[in-house]
């Protein structure tokens, strides 16, 4: 009797383990699309694609137009959020503490301010459909009508 107790609690343990293994693997090939990061903006924007490059020198405001000629307004979200700091840690390879020293030179220098700060992805998908030239960083699920993809930042 003892030994089928024994036998039980070695399968239940090695499920466990098994399930624990695996759960990582299955929820990320279940959820990349959803959990993807996007810059979008307007459908009418003149631009089609954009570069990690370029989306990094228009969000420091050293690119201040699209390669069309029109000009372009970056879209931020509050900092500290969760977006922000997986979007500016992908796309321009700097921390939160290294996005506001950049912008406290600019500003003291007379360079330029940083880009509008909104608090939700909500927010900014409004400010981008209202304002010609404005992009912005949302999740892929977020997406709706009017917006066009400029870049996939796949997790």
């Amino acid at each position: 009797m003892w030994f089928f107790r024994r036998a039980n609690l070695r399968n239940i343990g090695l499920a466990c383990l098994l399930a624990y293994v695996m759960a990582p693997s299955m929820s990320d090939s279940s959820n990349s699309d959803s959990s993807a990061m996007v810059v979008v903006g307007r459908r009418d924007l003149e631009a089609d694609k954009l570069s990690v490059e370029q989306v990094a020198r228009i969000y420091l405001k050293q690119l201040t137009s699209l390669p069309a000629g029109a000009a372009v307004e970056p879209v931020d979200l509050r900092e500290g959020t969760a977006l922000y700091v997986e979007f500016y840690s992908r796309v321009t390879g700097k921390s939160p503490t290294q996005v506001r020293a950049y912008w406290a030179r600019q500003s003291f220098s007379g360079m330029g301010i940083p880009p509008r700060q909104l608090a939700s992805s909500a927010e900014a998908i409004k400010a981008v459909l209202k304002t010609p030239g404005a992009i912005a960083y949302i999740q892929k699920k977020d997406l709706e009508d009017g917006l066009k993809v400029l870049l996939e930042l796949g997790k």
